[in-house]
């Protein structure tokens, strides 16, 4: 055999995708007989294949199926072994607390009735030690190796971009816990619970209504029909349709309330509207309206502040004063305004009938069912006899409320009473009375059949007589320009 036989009978090691994949090949004519497994391996070693058991028994293999006249002459004898990179760090939601998930409705599923959009919730409550998500760590990974030995760096995970405000704590475990109650927000990789719910655009049916413990912001308005109730401060920046308004603290909207005789506002603090139209409501401090207070039926605990606009139509009850430019319409609108702390007990009275009315018919229910249970004697089940305690104890319980509620109805309207022909009385008006305004004053009642220009004031004396000034003019008896009327007679 010539020089140049004899070189092409050599086996060959290739080395495949930078070190991927190892491959030997044996001439097809290479002699079967003088073909073993050391033979293989120091060929591979030379080459700078790394030797392991696997390979081992690959050209254990190799060998074997040489000999058995086997056609196939390209074998592979190592493969890489692929770095493994670690994960990046990520944060997992507990279900229900996912802030990216669409709005979802109240109503549970197998209701009866159809799902309500009105009651869709447009954010996500959280409550003092909820577990609203699992941050977790990143890995380092697992190296690899390519067929020579060699290692294939692992790419290590990148730590989370979450950031976790104070308002929520991480556990050992990576359990994100909230430490108080509020609103989850997840904003630019920032977590954190806001007493501050904000509605970017109006309070519709994208949103549903809205009952949230703390203070809400609404960018646009509210539409018709839809609730925004509030712990604390409702700050709207549009159009307030017919919908109830019911906030903790104080309100404010920056255009008004049209609420055709429908709305509501329930304000627990002050109010600051550009003006309500058809609104019925309380508000336990100051209002100020800057331009009309239009056919609205309103209790107020503190002082009327309508300077440079008019109060006109609609009943308006007030405790502290008014500040207003206009009372009444040219037109002759019918306006009463009462003035004193009386309205406001009365309102008060009336929410103690319907709380009484409401326990009774509580107690009726409650009785009902007391007395079947008790007509089944001894034959009652475990259970049964666990209830009938259980009603015994709520039927008692609801009786001590209503006789509660009777004690402080008898007490208010003993107040009311009391304080019959007293109250300090404080209406400054710097425009116009219109003729058929009526100024109801602790026990008299003032009509106005003619305009009374201003600037004026009106008030009381020692003895509770209505009167009046004009301007820096003298003090006079408010019988000159009004007819009044002794409620008491």
């Amino acid at each position: 055999m010539s020089s140049s036989s004899e070189d092409n009978l050599e086996i060959e090691v290739r080395i495949e995708g930078d070190g991927a994949v190892a491959k030997v090949i044996i001439p097809r004519d290479f002699p079967k007989q003088t073909l073993d497994a050391s033979q293989l391996e120091a060929v591979v070693r030379q080459r700078g294949v790394s030797i392991d058991a696997t390979v081992e028994d690959r050209l254990q293999q190799i060998v074997q199926a040489f000999r058995d006249e086997s056609d196939q002459l390209e074998h592979v004898i190592a493969e890489s072994v692929p770095a493994v990179n670690g994960q990046d760090g990520r944060l997992e939601w507990v279900e229900g607390f996912n802030p990216a998930t669409e709005p979802r409705a109240e109503n549970t599923p197998g209701d009866s009735d159809a799902v309500s959009y009105y009651d869709r919730v447009a954010y996500i409550h959280v409550t003092e030690g909820s577990h609203v998500a699992i941050l977790h760590e990143p890995t380092e990974g697992k190296d690899g190796r390519d067929v020579t030995g060699r290692t294939i760096r692992a790419r290590p995970g990148k730590r989370s971009d979450a950031r976790i405000d104070p308002t929520f704590m991480v556990d050992s475990s990576g359990c994100v816990i909230a430490q108080a109650d509020g609103v989850l927000q997840y904003n630019k990789s920032v977590l954190k619970l806001s007493r501050l719910f904000e509605v970017k655009g109006y309070v519709d049916f994208s949103t549903g209504n809205i009952d949230f413990d703390g203070t809400v912001n609404v960018r646009q308005g509210v539409r018709d029909r839809f609730e925004v109730k509030a712990t604390e401060d409702i700050i709207v920046g549009g159009l307030i349709e017919a919908a109830t308004i019911r906030c903790g603290r104080d309100f404010a909207c920056r255009q008004g309330m049209a609420a055709k005789d429908r709305g509501q506002l329930l304000v627990g603090g002050d109010a600051n509207a550009g003006y309500l139209n058809g609104v019925r409501g309380h508000i336990q401090g100051n209002l100020t309206i800057r331009r009309e207070l239009i056919n609205c039926e309103l209790v107020i605990g503190g002082d009327l502040i309508c300077e440079q606009g008019a109060i006109i139509g609609g009943s308006v009850a007030v405790a502290g004063s008014i500040r207003a430019g206009v009372l009444g319409s040219p037109a002759g609108t019918p306006s009463v305004i009462v003035l004193g702390t009386g309205p406001l007990l009365s309102d008060h009275i009336r929410k103690l009938k319907g709380l009484a009315k409401q326990l009774r018919e509580q107690l009726q229910v409650q009785k009902r069912k007391f007395d079947v249970l008790s007509a089944a004697g001894k034959n009652l089940r475990p259970s049964e006899k666990v209830r009938l305690t259980v009603l015994s104890s709520e039927i008692s319980e609801t009786e001590q409320k209503l006789d509660a509620c009777g004690a402080e109805h008898a007490q208010v309207r003993q107040t009311i009473d009391g304080e019959s022909g007293s109250g300090a009385v404080d209406v400054r008006v710097s425009k116009v009375i219109h003729s058929r305004v009526c100024l109801r004053m602790n026990n008299h009642e003032v009509r106005f059949d003619a305009p009374l220009k201003g600037p004026v004031t009106i008030g009381t004396d020692e003895q509770d007589q209505p009167q009046f000034r004009k301007g820096d003019g003298p003090i006079q008896a408010l019988t000159k320009v009004a007819k009044v009327r002794n409620r008491a007679a």
